[in-house]
């Protein structure tokens, strides 16, 4: 589970997004649907930029709120709405769960419960793909805030809802990425492996991905190549991800270790 993702393009990006809230980046290989419009909208941009390059917290709190009451104000289904809002909250809770400059697993604990009330009532027929995808991170998410505790509850369920996702896609970039994180993690002995990680990270290392997403490969590739003791090409691929978001505390930390 990756920490819990400025190149020339991201550079142009951002003076785009300033121009509009609701501007619609193109993004494939995702599928066209309600929610990759809202992932790939600006104000859904703006927030990762915030949380990502480890801004204040209230910053990161208003720029929260302000998606949310973009999304809200949107004319998306209310499923949409629901699953894209959830999403935004669960990665504000694992921000509060992981970064030591505004821990407060009590209040993540809080985000993470309300996450998967919304989630539960959304009807059995809209539960689609990205309705998986956010479920199980938000369970792996919920795993984060004490693994000895919820080691067979909410990491279990991530385990199997991350198999799930890849029995049912393997293409769409957010599933590849959440089955790295799970080959990642996961201990050799129970099918864990970076290889096949690095491999399929690869696979979609030059594709037109949303800046979040082309931050978490590079990260994950750089943790991988890190592992196998090839630092200077760690270090490359931690350079690219900070290049998307420049002051990303992980990152740094991740360089340091070197």
């Amino acid at each position: 589970m990756n920490r819990s993702s400025l190149s020339y393009k991201s550079i142009i990006l951002t003076i785009v997004l300033l121009i509009s809230p609701a501007f619609v980046l193109i993004a494939g290989p995702y599928p066209e649907s309600e929610i990759q419009d809202i992932y790939s909208s600006g104000a859904y941009s703006r927030f990762f930029g915030t949380i990502y390059n480890a801004s204040p917290l209230h910053e990161i709190e208003t720029q929260l709120s302000s998606l949310k009451n973009w999304i809200s104000e949107s004319d998306y289904s209310s499923t949409s709405q629901y699953i894209s809002v959830v999403r935004a909250e669960m990665i504000y809770a694992k921000h509060l769960i992981l970064e030591d400059y505004c821990k407060d697993l009590y209040k993540a604990e809080e985000v993470l419960r309300q996450g998967l009330s919304v989630l539960s009532q959304i009807p059995e027929t809209d539960r689609d793909i990205e309705f998986l995808l956010v479920e199980g991170e938000l369970n792996g998410s919920y795993y984060l805030l004490d693994q000895g505790k919820y080691l067979f509850s909410y990491g279990v369920k991530s385990n199997n809802l991350t198999k799930k996702i890849w029995d049912l896609n393997k293409e769409n970039p957010r599933s590849i990425i959440l089955k790295c994180n799970q080959l990642i993690y996961t201990p050799p002995l129970f099918g864990g492996s970076i290889k096949k990680a690095r491999a399929l990270l690869k696979g979609i290392v030059d594709e037109p991905l949303l800046a979040v997403d082309e931050y978490t490969v590079y990260s994950c590739l750089g943790f991988i190549e890190a592992k196998l003791k090839h630092k200077e090409t760690a270090f490359s691929y931690y350079q690219k991800a900070l290049k998307i978001y420049p002051h990303n505390l992980y990152i740094q930390s991740l360089i340091a270790e070197l």
